[in-house]
């Protein structure tokens, strides 16, 4: 049988274990023997059928414990209207074994006649049987596709049918000719009876018994989690700190975050509490790669000769000693010994060895167990199935969406992934025409920088294969094959930093060459499996620094540069020139080799094997300097050796120097790199060394503003354009698709990035870009894929593949393209994008727009709010009201709409610190709800002491100030603030007080107490929304109120004029701006954002209240907003959100959308005449392209 189900799954119990090591070449002999005896005495089938059954149980069946069959199985069938009976040969599960007369199977129309049968009389009559029909209706049941298969066999011969029941599909393996009796036809007859008692490993099975709400994977994340708590070996503690090191590059890592999945895994509401957000995120890794590492295994020992291994059967052993043979599985030996490097060593996760207990003994065997009713062999024929199992799981370790989104967990698509390799050429047609250009398809190198899952790598060896299948007509030669495995293991090639990536991109890796049919013929060659644990966008140069090195006992000192490496175990630092001159590779395996002799440093080998790598051009000096730090770095790798853990550290150096290896190497660069914006890198180090490369090195961004913004992504483009491909090489790589609009990516759309100081110039012409944002479902938020050559210079317009479609969610991550087009799932058109530019902005758009190249007045005064953050410490709900002090507690609108579930308990606090806050949640067109009241440690002007300063603006107060002024009560609740503040800011703000971040860029302190009235607009919103505020008017209705200070969700713009204010809130209402910046827009997962200065970069002129087109556009804004404040309590009562607002104290944001919709309807008329009177001032008469381009949107 081959299906998908558990329901005829059979516990074959401790038989299964005791030996697990099938000779094939062995087994095929023998058969082929027994077929020679029956040829020689002219016997029969059933006298086949008796010798071949004695082989398989006594050499197969019996040492994988596999029931026996059943025999000369009775069958009915109708033909026409005549009931027919048969006998089946033998049947194992729904795997039919029909025996044929020695040689029969090689003459065609015997062989025909078989399969006929097979097909139109026994398949038929199998489907009738009472118990075959219950077993399907179990497969059915569990929503699986039930699977028929037979064998045929003459004893040198063997044919395998499959039969799906669902579908109908019968296929016959091979088509033409049948397979001789082998090594590798009885490994594939073996793996289809076993399929017969295992489940088939696909993601929906794997998920339900490994995913996170199941028993297997809540047991081992909770025991894994407790051994973290408190471990007791060194290294279990320094692989955790070089993981969160190493994982705090890949993600942004949050304990507050990630503690909202423990609830997911079966901790209880009062552990969540206290848990360790972090250590349960990698206690969660560790289990996933213990999967990973078990599977790979299986595929690996199952395929790696002419004998069937089971690994994971052998595991399974009450005599083994489970902990060291996973001690030899996590230190790579597993697949050392079977000629593969590099897939394990420098892993991470093989910590819980060091941890060893009852409990976590007991919670691996359960997944061994638990894995052990799969067939992980159906991964090795089926590298889309082996694709979806692994995106799933990796998807399934945070099963929250929102925790994903935050992390930035995306695995790509295989269609989209297929499109992406189609564009750059590396496809059927493209690799036969680069043979014709006189190009070797197996020399190109190929870098997924990113690699993540390994789905560009392993669609790439799989494409490779088809390529050589097809050119050689299915008959590859094993020296060839070989050559081709080779070639692939040496340029196809990964990075990533995330240990668990790697582990999942290597294990695809695997099943790529096994699929593809490449791992067969390793032979005794060694391969490595070239994914590597490597910042893609770090490298050597940017750890460099400088040291001053004492050479003789006079303090005598020499400058050396160095770089140095940061890892858990501290600096290991090496000279700069030294590692751009020797080949770091043979250096550190004469390094392990030493180490393995524990020669001390001073040690005369060692010493002279220092120097023979050190330049000959350094002065005396010099070389003493080199030689001291080179004997340092020795020292701390000798220490860590007597601690049984250099290995490890040699690899993770290693990996270090890797980039500088493939410098300039590769022919095409393709990935999915991470989606982190700059401003949540939680590593406060790494986000400096960032910053540097966006602002100093490349320029990608130089204002302050748009740093924080920065999708990482795109610096991933460039660095790797810059790194790592050769001139007139091709890149695809999958980006966000603010690319086409926010300010932070102008460089990227324009092809060209230079910094004139550094003499740094990388120009590229944009080929094309295949647009997604139509196709659901993808990634959180909207999706593109740029395909670019290195050289040249784009020039506009460029073509875009616009796709679009709506995908089968249980599919979506792994139907291949041509399905989804054929299917009707997705189709697309080619059109044209343009680069737009207005000032000093550009955005990408399928319109052209020309229009006056000046910004408006009021650019540079309207300024961002201030940034209340965390809201907990903060927003408040004043609970009593007293002469002189209120009393309050956190507001009830942070526990629906804030980050921290924190909550400061009621305290009094002077009435002197009584704010209105408003946010964009208030905000309507031409009106706002009142405004948030909030504690802030702000003095207003009127409230100081006489000899105090006496200018307009406020004070801040820090705890220590409100002592020193008497202001007691505030002083309590700032205490409770700094201490939600250390728990909460992370690593990136260590440094940063809570009242430096409240004051962030003086944008609390600067707001003027004194202005009248303030226009606002929404910083980010799929539409403009803008209101006048009115402080006087706001300050009467709440007299508690010491002044309104605008949040940073909010862009404000102070004036005494309200003539002008209502003249700018019409402006910033019309339609006519809101569809202009549209395109200017990034968008989210709902639709267009970020807004900012986009509306100030169109020519609105500085109000003139002798123009009538002024005054004309004021009196609409002021009708407007009259209008809408009358409007806005009628509409809150319709949507009955009145009483939401007073038993909440805010609106949540899709019931404010519905106030803006609703209120910006009923103005429709007003805002028409706003709309005809922008036209006309932003029209120009010689250029109709304005109003073509209002009439296209």
């Amino acid at each position: 049988m081959f299906f998908t189900c558990c329901s005829v799954y059979v516990n074959m119990g401790s038989s299964a274990v005791e030996a697990v090591r099938i000779n094939l070449q062995e087994v095929a002999n023998r058969i082929s023997e027994v077929a020679r005896r029956v040829e020689l005495v002219n016997g029969s089938e059933e006298d086949l059928k008796v010798g071949v059954e004695k082989v398989l149980e006594q050499s197969v069946w019996r040492e994988l414990g596999v029931p026996p069959p059943r025999y000369e199985y009775p069958l009915k069938g109708l033909r026409g209207a005549v009931v027919k009976h048969y006998r089946v040969d033998a049947i194992y599960g729904l795997t039919i074994f029909e025996y044929k007369v020695p040689g029969t199977l090689g003459r065609v129309g015997e062989r025909e006649r078989a399969v006929e049968r097979l097909r139109s009389e026994y398949i038929p009559a199998l489907l009738n049987d009472s118990e075959v029909k219950k077993i399907i209706e179990g497969i059915r049941a569990e929503k699986l596709s039930p699977r028929i298969a037979g064998v045929l066999l003459d004893g040198y011969n063997i044919l395998f049918i499959y039969y799906n029941v669902d579908t109908g599909e019968f296929n016959v393996d091979p088509p033409d000719k049948p397979y001789s009796v082998d090594s590798e036809s009885v490994r594939k007859l073996i793996s289809i009876v076993l399929a017969s008692y295992k489940k088939r490993l696909d993601a929906k099975a794997l998920a339900s018994v490994f995913g996170f709400h199941s028993s297997v994977a809540q047991r081992a994340v909770r025991t894994f989690y407790n051994a973290l708590q408190s471990p007791h070996s060194e290294k279990t503690y320094t692989f955790f700190e070089e993981w969160k090191k190493n994982i705090s590059y890949a993600y942004p890592l949050s304990g507050e975050e990630l503690r909202k999945i423990a609830l997911n895994y079966g901790f209880s509401r009062e552990e969540v509490e206290k848990i360790d957000g972090v250590k349960l995120f990698y206690a969660i890794q560790t289990y996933y790669a213990f999967i990973l590492k078990l599977i790979a295994a299986e595929v690996v020992a199952r395929f790696y000769d002419s004998s069937a291994n089971f690994y994971i059967q052998r595991l399974r052993r009450k005599d083994l000693d489970l902990k060291q043979e996973l001690a030899n599985l996590e230190s790579g030996f597993v697949y050392k010994w079977r000629g593969i490097k590099n897939f394990l060593e420098g892993e991470l996760f093989g910590w819980y060895i060091e941890e060893w207990s009852k409990e976590i003994s007991e919670a691996v065997r359960l997944v061994i167990e638990k894995l052990d009713e799969f067939d992980a062999e159906t991964l090795a024929h089926d590298l889309s199935a082996a694709r979806d199992v692994f995106k799933i799981l990796y998807e399934e370790l945070v099963p929250r969406e929102e925790v994903r989104r935050y992390l930035g967990i995306y695995t790509t698509p295989d269609w989209l992934a297929e499109l992406i390799l189609d564009e750059l050429g590396l496809n059927e047609n493209g690799l036969a025409e680069m043979e014709t250009k006189g190009i070797n398809p197996l020399d190109i190198k190929i870098l997924d920088p990113g690699v993540g899952t390994g789905t560009f790598l392993s669609l790439v060896i799989q494409r490779l294969a088809f390529y050589l299948n097809k050119k050689y007509k299915g008959k590859i030669d094993a020296d060839i094959a070989r050559n081709a495995l080779l070639s692939i293991t040496r340029n196809v090639i990964g990075f990533d930093i995330d240990a668990l990536a790697l582990l999942t991109a290597k294990t695809n890796y695997i099943l790529a060459l096994k699929a593809t049919g490449l791992l067969d013929h390793k032979g005794n060659e060694e391969i490595e499996i070239p994914i590597y644990m490597v910042n893609s966008i770090l490298t050597v140069e940017e750890l460099k620094d400088k040291l001053t090195e004492k050479v003789d006992e006079h303090g005598k000192y020499v400058y050396v540069e160095v770089v140095k490496i940061p890892t858990a175990v501290g600096e290991f630092i090496l000279p700069l020139k030294f590692v751009e001159t020797v080949n770091i590779d043979e250096f550190l395996l004469e390094v392990a080799l030493l180490l393995q002799r524990d020669l001390p440093s001073n040690n005369p080998q060692v010493q002279e094997t220092f120097k023979k790598y050190i330049a000959g051009d350094l002065e005396e000096n010099e070389v003493k300097a080199w030689l001291s730090i080179l004997g340092r770095f020795y020292d701390s790798l000798l220490e860590l050796k007597s601690k049984g853990n250099d290995s490890f550290w040699i690899n993770r150096i290693r990996d270090y120097f890797t980039s500088k290896k493939f410098k300039g190497k590769f022919d095409y660069v393709v990935g999915n790199p991470p989606w982190i914006v700059y401003r949540n890198l939680t590593n406060p180090l790494y986000q400096e060394k960032i910053k540097d490369l966006v602002t100093k090195h490349y320029r990608l961004v130089t204002e302050e503003h748009l740093i924080t913004h920065l999708e990482i992504a795109t610096l991933f483009f460039v660095r790797s354009m810059d790194l790592y491909l050769k001139d007139n090489g091709r890149i695809g790589f999958v980006l966000p698709r603010s690319i086409f609009s926010s300010d932070q990516h102008d460089k990227i759309r324009k092809g060209k990035v230079e910094n004139p100081i550094r003499t740094l110039r990388i120009d590229y012409r944009i080929l094309k870009i295949i647009d997604c944002e139509d196709v659901e479902p993808l990634f959180y938020v909207p999706a593109c894929a740029l395909i670019a050559v290195k050289g040249n210079n784009t020039s506009y317009p460029v073509d875009a593949i616009v796709v679009r479609g709506r995908l089968p969610r249980e599919r979506h991550k792994i139907i291949p393209l041509g399905d989804a087009m054929k299917d009707g799932y997705l189709t697309y058109t080619t059109e044209k994008l343009y680069l737009n530019t207005l000032g000093s902005r550009t955005w990408l758009d399928y319109k052209l727009l020309k229009i006056p190249q000046e910004k408006s007045y009021y650019y540079k005064y309207f300024k961002q709010g201030a940034t209340i953050v965390p809201q907990a410490c903060w927003f408040v709900d004043i609970i009593e009201k007293h002469e002189n002090q209120v009393i309050v507690t956190t507001g009830r609108r942070v526990k629906l709409r804030g980050k921290l579930e924190i909550e400061i308990p009621p305290l009094p606090v002077e009435t002197s610190f009584i704010y209105g806050v408003l946010t964009s949640a208030e905000v309507m067109p031409f009106c706002h709800l009142p405004p948030t009241i909030a504690v802030l440690p702000l003095l207003a002007p009127e409230k100081r002491k006489q000899e105090e300063e006496t200018r307009r603006s406020f004070q801040l107060l820090t705890r220590e100030m409100a002592l020193e002024k008497g202001f007691y009560n505030l002083a309590n609740w700032l205490k409770k603030t700094e201490d939600v503040w250390n728990q909460s800011r992370g690593l990136k703000l260590a440094k940063a007080s809570i009242y430096e971040w409240l004051d962030w860029q003086h944008k609390l302190s600067s707001q003027d107490p004194s202005a009248k009235y303030r226009v606002v607009y929404l910083r980010s919103g799929t539409n403009l929304a803008a209101t006048v505020v009115d402080m006087n008017k706001i300050l009467k209705e709440n007299p508690l109120l010491n002044g309104v200070i605008i949040e940073s969700t909010l862009y404000h713009y102070e004036t005494k004029n309200l003539d002008e204010a209502y003249y700018l809130v019409a402006f910033l209402n019309s339609n006519v701006l809101d569809e202009l910046i549209k395109p200017m827009q990034s968008k989210g997962e709902f639709g267009e954002r970020d807004i900012h200065k986009k509306p100030l970069e169109f020519p609105i002129e500085k109000f003139n209240s002798k123009k009538t087109i002024h005054k004309k556009l004021s009196s609409l804004g002021e009708k407007a907003t009259s209008k809408a404040f009358n409007l806005l309590p009628i509409v809150l009562a319709n949507h009955g959100y009145d009483k939401k607002l007073e038993e909440r104290g805010v609106l949540m944001p899709q019931e404010v959308a519905t106030i803006r919709r609703d209120i910006r309807s009923r103005l429709k008329d007003i805002i028409e005449e706003i709309d005809d009177l922008v036209r006309e001032i932003l029209l120009n008469d010689d250029d109709p392209s304005l109003d073509k381009f209002l009439s296209q949107g």
